[in-house]
């Protein structure tokens, strides 16, 4: 073969190395998620979101998306970033509907995977916390006795880290300090009826 030839050859090659080789950015992001630091990987997805350089990948985004997955249950994060949960769905529905996204995806199975049971749990957290009357038998009389309002009850309990200094003798008999008066509550005179195997 002549030198031609073997330069062409090479320059394909070198092509295909170069096209398909790992991007450092995506690289950091993957690692930085794995490392649970997912303000990073917000700050940095977003970088990558405005620099045309990256429009032909959807790296960014899905970074971006699982980011604010997490960010938002922090409810103190969220509370600041209230439209976070509408735009990582926006977000990863773009990735899903892009041409790429098996590939991404299975690329990322391990984040995935570990994404959809972190996200279950999230919602079974969120319904065990639920204040509607099956969670919150109480909460309308302990608004009472307080003079606060049923919302802002919840808005004073919700916003709020206790720390419990000891437990009692069964489980569920939390000994607290610090609380705040309007949550000041006095035992009840019977207990709630729990079911066969709840406590």
């Amino acid at each position: 073969m002549n030198t031609k030839k073997y330069l062409a050859v090479l320059s394909f090659i070198v092509l295909c190395f170069t096209t398909n080789a790992q991007v450092r950015q995506f690289d950091q992001l993957e690692m930085l998620f794995a490392q649970q630091h997912y303000k990073r990987v917000f700050r940095k997805a977003n970088n990558l979101l405005d620099k045309p350089e990256f429009d032909y990948s959807m790296m960014p985004k899905y970074y971006k998306s699982i980011s604010l997955l997490q960010l938002a249950q922090n409810r103190y994060w969220l509370r600041h970033h209230p439209n976070a949960l509408d735009e990582a769905k926006e977000l990863f529905l773009e990735v899903k509907h892009s041409t790429v996204v098996e590939h991404l995806l299975n690329a990322h199975m391990y984040e995935v995977t570990w994404l959809k049971n972190d996200m279950k749990t999230w919602a079974s957290d969120l319904k065990r916390m639920g204040y509607d009357d099956e969670f919150a038998e109480d909460l309308a009389e302990i608004a009472q006795k307080g003079g606060i309002s049923i919302d802002e009850a919840v808005r004073l309990h919700s916003e709020q880290t206790y720390n419990v200094y000891a437990m009692g003798f069964c489980a569920g008999y939390a000994y607290m300090g610090d609380v705040p008066a309007p949550r000041h509550c006095q035992r009840i005179d019977s207990g709630h009826k729990v079911g066969h195997g709840n406590a």
